[in-house]
């Protein structure tokens, strides 16, 4: 596997660690990498869609490619009364994931969270998402990316 599947498959691993036990306000039900979630009523929520953006080469040398990885998370919940408490719990419990420095690989030199673009709500199910951009700075040998 590359470098950057195995950074990404890290951190889908690491947001299904987002637990109420563990000090967080949400219980994440399902991570999935790459999906958006069109049927999120299928799904188990609250939900993490793991979407990649694309990469960016920063710089190289006669060894290794440095990266910049674009994401973006887009957490999902039921719609409820308190739509915008929930939602805010689990975009600060998500930015408190992020900001805690989670170990994603040996190649990974470090996440960023950004600011959250959007929350917009589903206009075919019970749910209402936020979209939160991400970028992992990492480098790979040049035989892979």
């Amino acid at each position: 596997m590359s470098v950057k599947g195995t950074i990404i498959n890290n951190l889908v691993t690491g947001l299904k660690t987002i637990l109420k036990a563990r000090g967080y306000a949400t219980d994440v039900k399902l991570v999935e990498r790459y999906e958006i979630p069109y049927d999120t009523d299928a799904k188990d929520v609250p939900f993490i869609a793991v979407v990649e953006i694309g990469k960016t080469l920063l710089a190289e040398d006669a060894d290794d490619k440095l990266w910049q990885l674009s994401l973006t998370l887009i957490p999902t919940i039921r719609l409820q009364s308190l739509l915008a408490q929930g939602l805010d719990e689990f975009t600060d419990d998500i930015e408190n994931y992020v900001d805690s420095s989670p170990a994603l690989g040996a190649n990974c030199l470090s996440i960023m969270p950004l600011s959250i673009e959007n929350v917009y709500l589903s206009q075919h199910e019970n749910t209402a998402a936020a979209q939160m951009p991400i970028e992992i700075i990492y480098y790979s040998p040049k035989s892979g990316a």
